[in-house]
């Protein structure tokens, strides 16, 4: 869906919710960013300007370029600062620029937060292209998973394999397509919240605090969700009317990879998670000192700092 139809976001939302969506990586910003941008305050925040990049953007939008390419969470609370700054709203919504939605998602989000007032943040189910359950909740860290991540046996084939295996549990589909027979699904103790697609009431992002900026990529939204749930508030899953799409894709590089370990290293220490800390070690230990070498200088770079 990446038209330009007028399809007009629903009253529920319109005053009260604000919008932050980061660009990376050159896309076509899709259609229905430029439909919400004509009814709710819009922040895009262009993570790593180029020539002849992002051309055509929404014109109501504020715009904020970076000099150089930064992390999730930096992006994202720059976003929210200059949000709050421009309009009065009371729900933050952040959006990937990979869906597909319609704005009509959003209205469900608010009534979710309004339905319950125990809820800081509310993201939608979503589905892939085939209609099939994506990654929609997540579970913490867990000592067997830290390990196999960081000894490279989620890589490739490997990782497509085990997400095959998993995607087929009643515990995975409970967790991730489980809403879709009731409005909305309170996240249980031990998962979290990715920020795929999340409405953020403002009191709590008051309360909780932004994003950790220290986190360069992966682990920003598993630390905020920990810390509103240690604050006294719930995370929640919503059944949308309509699907919304996101396709999984995932940029895989060296440095990739470093900030990936160097952020649940973080996580670890900061939330002291000392069984998968030792467990992700072990397996860094294992993808360094074997065949299994696939493990760039720059990663303990950057775990070590």
């Amino acid at each position: 869906m990446t038209g330009t139809e007028s399809t007009a976001v629903p009253g529920a939302a319109t005053g009260r919710v604000g919008v932050v969506c980061v660009l990376h990586g050159d896309p076509e910003v899709p259609g229905w960013l430029f439909r919400l941008a004509r009814e709710l305050p819009l922040v895009l925040v262009v993570n790593d300007p180029g020539p002849g990049r992002y051309s055509r953007l929404p014109a109501a939008a504020v715009t904020l370029v970076n000099d150089e390419p930064a992390g999730f969470a930096v992006n994202v609370d720059r976003g929210v600062d200059a949000l709050l700054a421009a309009a009065p709203v009371d729900v933050l919504l952040s959006v990937n620029f990979d869906l597909e939605l319609e704005p009509a998602v959003v209205d469900r989000l608010v009534a979710a937060l309004d339905q319950h007032p125990e809820v800081a943040a509310a993201g939608p189910l979503l589905t892939g292209h085939d209609g099939e359950p994506v990654f929609s909740s997540g579970r913490l860290p867990r000592p067997v998973l830290e390990f196999l991540r960081a000894a490279g046996l989620r890589q490739g084939r490997l990782l497509e394999w085990q997400r095959r295996v998993l995607r087929r549990s009643a515990a995975w589909r409970e967790r991730n397509a489980g809403a879709a027979s009731a409005p909305v699904r309170l996240l249980q103790d031990g998962e979290y919240l990715p920020w795929t697609c999340v409405a953020v009431r403002r009191a709590a992002w008051t309360s909780v605090g932004p994003l950790d900026r220290r986190f360069r990529l992966y682990a920003e939204d598993i630390d905020w969700s920990v810390r509103a749930v240690a604050a006294g508030w719930r995370l929640c899953l919503v059944a949308p009317d309509s699907p919304v799409v996101h396709a999984e894709r995932w940029t895989r590089s060296p440095t990739t990879d470093a900030w990936y370990e160097a952020s649940h290293t973080r996580l670890h220490r900061k939330h002291g998670w000392t069984a998968s800390g030792r467990a992700q070690r072990a397996g860094l230990a294992l993808r360094r000192w074997t065949p299994l070498r696939w493990v760039s200088p720059l990663v303990w770079a950057e775990i070590r700092r």
